[in-house]
């Protein structure tokens, strides 16, 4: 049974298509086998669907892992209804924040988790042949090459290990320890952040793993071109009024910001002792080996660990962001310390000269309008281009998957029922719980 988790709130993650050539399966196969879940986790033990929106709904609901793994949480159409599409909403990472060490990265891998077992579900019980995704235009996506390149990591990083191992372990004792050291400390980091990419991905590839993929089976992308383009030029145009506009505007530290502070002071010393300080007491033991080696000569020992240890470093660098990780705890350390001094955010407004009021009035009036704009275009322009999409593909009969974003679950639904007709049947099944469930 999979752990039960809330949701998270947070951003796009966009979705890049993988073309894999034929002589490269073997290898792509062995990458993404890194990363999957155990092989343990085979959801088969699911009631197998009949074709119908009552019959999926049934199957959904006497299944062992509903109510722990995923949730029927709406259903509309008629019961007899053989066009379905299974609405996901999700909660998944944001690129933005270094957070795959934190409890938050946790709970977005717990979510994509999930989704990756619904999704596999859903095809394996219920026929399910189209899923689509937001952050991509594509037709049809291949693959995700993060998902590869976080495989391709950990595979590199085990053979570079027993190279590494092979080749100086009785002249250098340190050696076999510090290289253990990374692999057994960057190893959940790796298929944590592989989870928090790609919940649908990693079905997917499973799927393709195992040459168990249903004929026709295709991911396409959600997304309009056309109105992506329209809602980036929105986003320029609100930028440069919203910074002139905090300028006039007294500072207020909004609740989000409070929970990351209190996340940020509250998990990065345990990280910091247990993770950011072996990883690099064990990276400058393969430094001082490789540099020993480079005086006395010995170019293969020195070529061997510089290889394991570069790469090593690299996915500190690249996916753990630990400078990037200290930097937000140094700035969380010291806001706190100036509100402890009665220096944090002002508790009364400043007053406005009489030319400021009406600049605050005029970029005020002007940046609602620009995002009216954005939220019809981002919004209900959006939902409504991948309602289209999809319905497109189900034709007269079958089952697809959409999985978006949570925040447009009701414009979603509305937009299924509006285009798809009384024939339509939609179940919204989430890979979490709402809060206020």
């Amino acid at each position: 049974m999979r752990r039960r988790v809330a949701a998270p709130l947070l951003l796009l993650l966009p979705l890049v298509a993988l073309a894999g050539a034929p002589d490269a399966r073997a290898v792509l196969h062995a990458r993404l086998r890194a990363i999957l879940p155990d092989e343990t986790w085979q959801p088969d033990n699911a009631p197998q669907a009949r074709p119908t929106l009552e019959g999926h709904v049934a199957a959904l609901q006497a299944d062992p892992d509903h109510d722990n793994a995923f949730f029927v949480e709406e259903v509309h159409g008629p019961a007899t209804a053989e066009r379905v599409v299974f609405l996901v909403p999700q909660f998944h990472r944001s690129p933005v924040l270094p957070i795959t060490w934190s409890s938050l990265g946790e709970v977005i891998s717990q979510v994509q988790g999930n989704i990756d077992f619904l999704v596999t579900r859903l095809v394996r019980a219920h026929g399910v042949r189209c899923v689509g995704t937001e952050g991509s235009v594509m037709e049809r996506m291949l693959g995700n090459p993060e998902l590869e390149q976080m495989g391709a990591w950990l595979t590199d990083l085990r053979a570079l290990r027993e190279t590494a191992v092979t080749t100086v372990a009785r002249e250098q004792p340190a050696v076999a320890p510090a290289l253990d050291t990374l692999l057994r400390l960057l190893t959940p980091y790796l298929r944590r952040q592989a989870l928090m990419l790609d919940g649908v991905g990693l079905a997917l590839a499973r799927l393709e793993v195992q040459d168990a993929t249903p004929e026709g089976l295709t991911r396409f992308g959600l997304e309009d071109a056309a109105l992506n383009a329209r809602s980036l030029e929105l986003l320029s145009r609100m930028r440069p009024l919203e910074e002139e506009l905090a300028l006039l505007t007294t500072p207020v530290e909004e609740d989000g910001e409070d929970a990351l502070g209190r996340m940020w002071l509250e998990e990065y010393p345990a990280f910091h002792t247990d993770v950011v300080t072996p990883v690099r007491a064990a990276l400058a033991t393969l430094d001082g080996v490789r540099k020993l080696s480079l005086r006395e000569g010995d170019e293969v020992t020195a070529q061997a660990l510089g290889r394991a240890a570069g790469l090593a470093r690299r996915i500190t660098d690249e996916l753990l962001r630990t400078e990037e990780v200290e930097g937000y705890h140094r700035y969380y350390q010291e806001l706190a310390a100036r509100r402890a001094e009665g220096r944090g955010p002002q508790k009364k407004p400043r007053t406005l000269k009489r030319s400021e009021q009406k600049r605050k009035a005029r970029l005020e009036k002007e940046l609602a309008a620009l995002n009216a704009r954005y939220e019809k275009t981002a919004g209900v322009e959006r939902e409504a281009a991948a309602v289209s999409r999809t319905l497109q593909r189900v034709g007269a009969g079958g089952a697809c998957v959409m999985v978006m974003g949570a925040n447009h679950r009701e414009g979603l639904v509305r937009e299924l029922t509006r285009q798809g007709g009384a024939q339509l049947g939609v179940v919204v099944v989430a890979p979490y719980r709402f809060p206020d469930e």
